[in-house]
């Protein structure tokens, strides 16, 4: 009875330690049960920490098979991925002035309150690049044009 209070505790443990990392609690208590996922974070987290979050998420919901995929080619996919984002203002504004001249109906439901539509008008530009513009930087570049 007491060795299952302990193993309790060290899950529980786990657990937090998993949420201070920002791994929301529920994706954490999934991982906490597979040792392997939990080595696989571990590595992900000694080869760059920036990358913790996005590597429980996608094992939790399948996207990566982490007997496949050893943890170093998971982290250069991911830099490779956010290298081909496209974050500066230079390249957007001509594309998001383009959007905007495009969509002068949605133009005017922002103007008249409707903020929901920024997302529309990120969708679009998105659309544009082939998925590569950044859409935080996008959805701040429209508030200011808007």
């Amino acid at each position: 009875n007491e060795i299952a209070l302990r193993l309790r505790e060290l899950r529980s443990s786990k657990i937090d330690n998993l949420v201070a990392m920002g791994i929301v609690e529920s994706a954490a208590k999934i991982i906490v049960v597979n040792q392997a996922m939990m080595e696989y974070i571990d590595r992900v987290k000694t080869l760059n920490p920036k990358y913790v979050q996005d590597v429980a998420k996608d094992l939790v919901n399948k996207k990566i098979d982490y007997l496949k995929i050893s943890p170093i080619e998971y982290v250069k996919s991911l830099e490779s991925k956010s290298a081909e984002k496209i974050i500066e203002p230079s390249i957007l504004v001509p594309i998001i002035r383009q959007v905007i001249a495009q969509n002068p109906s949605v133009v005017a439901d922002y103007k008249a309150g409707k903020t929901g539509v920024i997302g529309f008008f990120v969708g679009a530009v998105m659309k544009l690049t082939s998925g590569k513009a950044d859409p935080i930087i996008t959805n701040q570049i429209l508030i200011d044009l808007l």
